[in-house]
């Protein structure tokens, strides 16, 4: 049986790179982002309308690191007794829902691995864990929020995240407050609206390509 990261590897188009993602900015950062304005904090939206079969779900840790932001979901029936039994209980406990298209989602343990990620349209169908920080764009923007994408994950902005983590149970730094991330000042990046555009089909295409290869390789 194959796992998501071998499949990843025989499909070359799935492979991205940080180096190949700071191709969509400029080296310099620019004006500081107020993201009170535009951005709240989201929430996952809880459906009890779930099917356990094929279930395609995501927690902090299916997220590629290093600033990818590629989203690597699990299929439920394919995971050990223990984790099934697990998330199921999670499912029932209403601690996995639906996010929206344009969320961005960010793994609050351990910040500086830049696991940070857009929901396209097609990851709309995954299954996310409540763990997740979830920044909400006021008015849906998939664009918007690709370039914010861009700005959070450079170097200065993960040191911002990184000053309002906290040493948590585990020992990991880790982000308690949630709400604490819209008055951090962070630093926009400029990209070009055709170079986001050519990235928003790259990654949708990779999690259309996601459901292929996972219903037909499992």
């Amino acid at each position: 049986m194959e796992t998501l990261g071998e499949i990843y590897n025989k499909d070359k188009r799935l492979v991205l790179t940080p180096t190949f993602l700071s191709s969509y900015g400029v080296s310099r950062l620019l004006k500081e982002i107020n993201l009170a304005q535009e951005w709240e904090i989201g929430e996952i939206e809880k459906t009890n309308n779930i099917n356990m079969n094929n279930l395609l779900i995501c927690e902090t840790g299916d997220i590629i690191l290093g600033g990818v932001g590629i989203i690597t979901p699990k299929n439920l029936n394919h995971t050990t007794a223990t984790n099934k039994a697990r998330i199921k209980r999670k499912i029932s406990l209403g601690k996995f829902g639906l996010l929206r298209e344009g969320d961005i989602i960010i793994a609050p343990v351990r910040i500086y691995q830049k696991k940070i990620g857009v929901i396209t349209k097609s990851a709309t169908k995954f299954l996310f864990s409540k763990d997740f920080i979830v920044l909400r764009r006021k008015k849906t923007n998939l664009e918007e929020s690709f370039s914010l994408f861009l700005s959070l994950i450079q170097d200065a902005n993960i040191k911002q995240l990184e000053s309002i983590s906290t040493i948590g149970k585990k020992g990991y730094p880790k982000i308690k407050n949630k709400e604490k991330i819209l008055q951090v000042k962070f630093y926009k990046i400029e990209t070009p609206t055709q170079k986001i555009t050519e990235l928003i089909e790259l990654y949708d295409r990779i999690y259309r390509d996601i459901f292929l290869k996972l219903y037909s390789v499992f």
